[in-house]
Parts: structure tokens; sequence; C-alpha cells
């Protein structure tokens, strides 16, 4: 079976500073998938990637198996096959003790 998200060797990079440096992971379908860190350690620009909001300088970023683009902004979503949530902190907390 395919893997819901799929990045191999992101790399993303804004002027001089490097946001996001070879990401490499496999997301399965049917899991809840927490993508936690400090300040600054690339998340929300790798998840920008998975949404196609922002392309990465090298590396693929593929959704149910199709590379990203506009064909995979219909399948990710909150009524989609794939969601994404992004939360703060303190909801990451929450969301653990619950």
């Amino acid at each position: 079976m395919e893997s819901a998200v799929s990045l191999r060797n992101l790399v993303k990079t804004f002027a001089k500073h490097r946001a996001v440096d070879g990401i490499s992971l496999e997301i399965p379908r049917g899991i809840i998938f927490g993508l936690i860190g400090p300040n600054r350690a690339g998340k929300t620009t790798t998840i920008r990637m998975i949404l196609d909001i922002f392309r990465p300088d090298s590396g693929e970023v593929r959704v149910l198996g199709v590379p990203a683009g506009e064909q995979v902004k219909d399948r990710v979503g909150g009524d989609s096959t794939v969601t994404v949530v992004s939360l703060g902190p303190d909801r990451v907390k929450e969301a653990i003790k619950y």
C-alpha cells in the first residue's frame, strides 16, 4: 500500500537560512502523525511544501503516490483522504494529555 505522504531529501532555503535540510520520511495511511520540534526547526515549512504552498529547492513530495502539485490540493484538507492540522505548543500539550 502506498504511503499517505512521502518526503525524499526535501530542502528549502530562504535567503541564507536553510529552513528544511534534507528531511525524508514516510507517513503510512491510516495513522495520526505529529511533526513536533523546536521553533525554527522547519515544521511549518515542511507542511507548506506538503500542501504545495511552497515548492522545495530540491527533493520530492508525494501525497497518495502523486507528486505534489495542483492535483494533490484537491486530496488534502478537512473532508479528503489526507488531513493536515497545525497545532501550537499549548495545543500539542493538551492533545497529548487527552
